[in-house]
């Protein structure tokens, strides 16, 4: 059991190296300044981006609403003194 446990440490230590070299986020190059032909090409390139966003995230609520997940309502939120908005 004991060299059976540590095959399946060694299974875990492998997957968590090989994820972390997956979710590294490195910009390749500087950062462009958001000029208007950068804006246009951005909208050519990905027309309905934030569209898709909104149907990831709606169908994301309806799939957990089918789970019975409850629902559960925000909270007021309260302003703090001196703070207007």
């Amino acid at each position: 059991m004991c060299q059976k446990m540590s095959t399946t440490v060694a299974n875990l230590k492998k997957k968590s190296v090989s994820r972390k070299a997956h979710t590294a986020a490195v910009p390749s190059e500087e950062p462009s300044s958001a000029t208007t032909a950068e804006v246009l090409r951005t909208v050519v390139r990905r027309p309905l981006i934030t569209q898709r966003t909104s149907a990831l995230i709606r169908r994301h609520g309806i799939t957990l609403w089918l789970r019975s997940l409850p629902v559960v309502p925000r909270p007021r939120h309260h302003l703090k003194e001196g703070v207007t908005r």
